[in-house]
This record gives structure tokens, sequence and C-alpha cells, in this order.
């Protein structure tokens, strides 16, 4: 078996840094904490008991007993076991791939690499997560992947688009890979619509300028409507919006000429 080769650039080394060890208005607890329930019909109880009995999930029920309880890490991990199921992937290649995951974690997350990459999904960046013949698995993003295509990492692979996966999860976003940007969103940017998506908020207040130049300012309360903000934010056509988190405190966003 050939050795895999996989190349992480700057990208990786400032995001991952960054995701790690600041939890942006506690982005990470949104994605780990375990409070959803499998309602998908993609997931019949007879396949996540057998799953269980595998150890390819775990529910972490005391005593088998009471609702199943999910992350978004752990119902992304679920589907990830669908898709390459679907490929004729083993059980036994199948917790394979759960150790390469798991293999970078630390003690407060299971799968730390793999919530990274979900969490620029939730900003719409292009990731896959790609799955070599021996079970190493990686998490890349499209620039990624591009740069270990020209850098000769070629080994075949199995590659999950996990925008889609979350597009799943979160039918209401709008989680679709934006093949289109050629410079990743700005930390502050980044953490900005995270912050929306996970709807970790109680009001937003938008500042624009108007055609006389004088600020207008429209409040919204938390009421799903984060996605149109998001694509104004998107836009840069404004100038601040500031966020009312749950705690009270606040987060201003700047917007153009500012």
């Amino acid at each position: 078996m050939p050795d895999i080769y996989v190349f992480k650039g700057v990208d990786f080394e400032i995001g991952f840094k960054d995701f790690n060890k600041n939890n942006h208005f506690g982005f990470i607890d949104f994605l780990k904490v375990r409070n959803m329930k499998i309602l998908s019909k993609d997931f019949s109880y007879r396949v996540i008991n057998h799953w269980e009995k595998n150890n390819l999930i775990d529910s972490k029920r005391v005593e088998n007993k009471g609702w199943r309880k999910y992350s978004i890490i752990d119902i992304v991990w679920l589907y990830i076991i669908k898709e390459l199921r679907e490929f004729g992937v083993t059980h036994e290649l199948l917790k394979k791939v759960r150790n390469s995951l798991e293999a970078n974690s630390n003690n407060n997350f299971e799968f730390l690499h793999l919530a990274y990459y979900v969490s620029l999904a939730f900003v719409n960046i292009p990731v896959y997560i790609l799955v070599f013949k021996n079970g190493e698995t990686y998490g890349m993003t499209e620039r990624e992947y591009q740069m270990n295509k020209e850098y000769g990492s070629n080994n075949n692979h199995i590659k999950i688009n996990i925008g889609k996966i979350l597009q799943k999860i979160f039918p209401s976003m709008n989680l679709a890979s934006d093949f289109s940007r050629s410079v990743y969103p700005a930390i502050d940017e980044k953490k900005t619509v995270q912050l929306l998506r996970s709807g970790k908020y109680d009001e937003i207040e938008i500042t624009t300028e108007n055609e006389q130049g004088i600020d207008e300012i429209v409040t919204r309360k938390n009421n799903n409507n984060s996605e149109q903000v998001i694509r104004l934010i998107k836009s840069k056509n404004f100038r601040f919006i500031t966020i009312k988190l749950r705690n009270k405190e606040l987060h201003t966003y700047k917007g153009k000429n500012v």
C-alpha cells in the first residue's frame, strides 16, 4: 500500500489554531452538545442499533434507556457512515475511518478535526472528507484539495461533501458550497456567520446608509431570518451589524466605509 501524503497550508495552520483555542460565541459547544434526535428517514432504528452494536456510534445513553441524543458532529458522522456503506465500505474499515478522524482529538472533543471542517462548511466554504483505501481519513477544503493534486497526492479515495450533509440536517439554511470566492472570509466575518447560524443570539441591529448619506437602523428579533442577514454580510452593503447575544453581550461587525 503506497503512503498517503496530505499537505496542509497556511489556511489550516491559522484557521485550526483559532478554532481550537477560541470558542467564538460558544460555536464549538453548538457543534458538540448532544441535544438532537434523529428524525430523518435516512436512518432506521434497525440500522442505528446495528451501528451501535458494531461500535461505530455511541449515543451516550445510560443503560440504553431514553431517547438517543446526538450532536451535530455525531449526525455528520452518521451521514459519513451512510455514504461509505453505500460505497460498500465494511464495518472494519469504518472503524479505521473513525479512528483516523479521532486521531487528532483532545479530551474535550472526539472529532476535533472533523468539527473544524464542519465549522468551515457552516460559512459555505467547500469542504470534503477524503477516505483512502487503508482507512486513513482527512478533512480538506477545496483549496487544500487542489493544492494536494498540484503536489501529486493522487491516491484513490472517496470524497464526501460536508456542505451537502449539513444541508440535509438544516434544510432551512443556505449551506451550499460557494466555489466563487477566491479569498476565504476573514475570521470576524466567519465567526459572525457562525453565530447567526447557531442561533445563539436574541436580537440583530442593522445600520445602513440611505441615499442622503444618513444612517438608518433596523432591528430584528431572532426569528429565523438569519439567512437574509448573512446575504447582507456577504454583499458588504451595510455599515454595522450589531448582534445582542443571549448573555447580553454585544458583537458588532463592520461593513463598508467604516
